[in-house]
């Protein structure tokens, strides 16, 4: 699964979940830059928004260090 949207390209990888966590893994081959989220699941009703949050948390560490 390629993950990008409006402004932003996290590459490719995986996000799933069970009973009680989310996870995120990507890989950016461009960048050579390679995340991992874990984050206990916050809101069942709102897993969408969890996704959101986790989305915007990685692109938001990219620009800190610098992609």
């Amino acid at each position: 699964l390629h993950k990008s949207g409006l402004g932003y390209d996290l590459g490719w990888g995986h996000n799933g979940g069970t009973g009680g966590y989310l996870t995120d893994a990507y890989h950016d081959p461009i960048t050579d830059v390679s995340y991992v989220l874990q984050s206990s699941l916050i809101d069942f009703n709102d897993l969408g928004g969890q996704m959101n949050w986790m989305t915007q948390t990685a692109i938001d560490v990219r620009k800190i260090i610098g992609y």
